[in-house]
């Protein structure tokens, strides 16, 4: 990408972040973000994207990554429809809590959940006691939060002493070019603005 092209990207989302600031949603390719959060999803299409291979191949590298053992205490916020949690708990016998804030996601998680814990809630306002965990894991939802410091604030909390907190996010040109163009198109433009390249 040239300077010129990187310099208009930035302009383009400098300025939609001002009307989504001041909260204009009748802009061209802007996506009011609360009304997104309460449309229904294709929780099939959503549980498709994490297929077996997906969570074969990322599970043990958060484990890995995240030094999850036996009997440690992991959230996973952001849990979609459960796949990684159960494969988490499955691996090292660890406790293991999925929350995510769609309650169709968390019905079709709790129909696989063996000993994991599923609730529906929100991750900027976790429902759980300081210190509640040893790990939380932030799977691709950051970027999908309006405000995603509060989020990281929570999770902090809600870890003990010594604790981890593993973060997995999308780099801003996969948002921007890839993700959203193929699964939630109307998220495009919104998720692009937002991912400043830094």
């Amino acid at each position: 990408m040239h300077d010129d092209e990187v310099v208009q990207r930035l302009q383009r989302q400098v300025e939609t972040l001002r009307l989504l600031q001041h909260g204009r949603n009748d802009t061209p390719g802007v996506v009011d973000r609360r009304r997104f959060r309460s449309d229904r999803l294709d929780v099939d299409h959503f549980h498709s994207r994490f297929s077996d291979d997906n969570l074969r191949f990322w599970a043990p590298l958060f484990v890995e990554a995240a030094g999850i053992e036996r009997g440690h205490r992991v959230l996973d916020v952001g849990c979609g429809t459960g796949g990684y949690a159960i494969e988490i708990a499955a691996a090292v016998s660890a406790e293991v809590t999925g929350i995510d804030e769609s309650g169709r996601f968390v019905a079709c998680a709790r129909e696989d959940a063996g000993a994991v814990d599923f609730v529906v809630g929100d991750a900027e306002r976790l429902p759980f006691a300081d210190a509640s965990f040893d790990r939380v894991l932030l799977s691709l939802v950051l970027h999908q939060l309006e405000r995603p410091e509060a989020a990281l604030g929570e999770a902090f909390r809600v870890l003990g002493a010594g604790s981890r907190v593993l973060v997995r996010t999308i780099a801003p040109e996969d948002v921007h070019d890839r993700i959203p163009e193929r699964y939630l198109p109307a998220m495009a433009a919104a998720d692009a603005a937002r991912l400043i390249p830094i």
